[in-house]
């Protein structure tokens, strides 16, 4: 979808619609939770709200749920590792969405923490790993990622 709506490519307009009806059917059926039976995966309602958002969809009412409110936890967002904190700063981006009132107020994800724990995990090459620990090597794909959800963030560009 990000691809599509961004490109000089012509799509006929029932190409998003039909991706934003296949997404809501999608959603109904799961009863608006996404994530894997480990409970893990936060990253899929970030990706939900990034092709919404890019089919020019309401992240706020997809089959009855608001996607904005599913990474409003913090400690939620950082199960996965550092894709859930990269994903999240990207989607929330992706529309300059406010990030809802968690619940709680206890793990309130903002958008300042997400940054400060993408940053905490750049390793000492200066990229990013999927793995954790001293003895992670940088690869390609989540460096290009870290970086792609810092970049507006460059030299305190972005509020």
């Amino acid at each position: 979808m990000i691809g599509l709506a961004r490109s000089d490519y012509e799509v006929e307009k029932n190409y998003f619609d039909t991706y934003l009806m296949n997404t809501e059917h999608y959603v109904k059926e799961k009863k608006g939770v996404l994530h894997t039976r480990t409970g893990y995966q936060y990253t899929e309602y970030a990706r939900i709200i990034l092709g919404v958002t890019a089919a020019d969809g309401d992240v706020t009412d997809i089959g009855g749920y608001n996607f904005l409110e599913k990474l409003t936890n913090m400690e939620d967002v950082c199960r996965q590792g550092i894709n859930g904190p990269i994903w999240t700063l990207i989607a929330y981006d992706s529309g300059s969405y406010e990030i809802p009132a968690e619940q709680s107020a206890e793990n309130q994800t903002t958008r300042e923490k997400l940054i400060e724990t993408v940053l905490e995990r750049q390793l000492a090459d200066g990229g990013w790993s999927i793995s954790s620990g001293t003895s992670a090597e940088s690869d390609v794909d989540m460096t290009a990622m870290a970086l792609q959800a810092l970049a507006p963030y460059y030299l305190g560009k972005k509020n």
